[in-house]
């Protein structure tokens, strides 16, 4: 996450977006709620899969369903970065094109099987940008 919200800071910088996250919920803050919002008023949402992505209850009783909705009624663009090797071909998102791609041979290759993980985050920043909303 900290390696993405890095590769964002110019993007960040310049306005284009907002990075959020659950680290910023306040003391006394009810946090489910916080973050069910934060996901309904996204325009996009970046998913950062591996194992320990799919094996969390919470993301997947609660956060999955919601984006899963977003998705759906085209309310955000979702985009699945792979971070590991992980079996998410039963996921639910295995039909969205995911990031990073490995140029030379144009298959999905898990971030942290490039020899430059800096390569795959700037690939995975390209295909953010791609998809921003044109008023930003």
């Amino acid at each position: 996450k900290e390696k993405l919200e890095t590769a964002l800071a110019v993007q960040e910088r310049k306005g284009k977006i907002t990075i959020w996250n659950d680290q910023e919920i306040l003391a006394g803050q009810e946090w489910n709620a916080e973050i069910e919002s934060h996901l309904e008023k996204a325009d996009v949402i970046v998913l950062l899969l591996s194992a320990d992505f799919f094996a969390s209850d919470y993301i997947w009783d609660h956060e999955l369903p919601i984006v899963k909705k977003c998705h759906e009624e085209e309310t955000a663009i979702v985009i699945p970065v792979l971070l590991s090797n992980c079996d998410w071909s039963d996921s639910g998102y295995s039909h969205m094109q995911a990031v990073p791609i490995y140029p030379e041979t144009l298959h999905l290759l898990p971030v942290a099987r490039w020899e430059d993980s800096n390569e795959a985050w700037n690939i995975v920043v390209q295909e953010i940008k791609k998809v921003l909303p044109s008023s930003v």
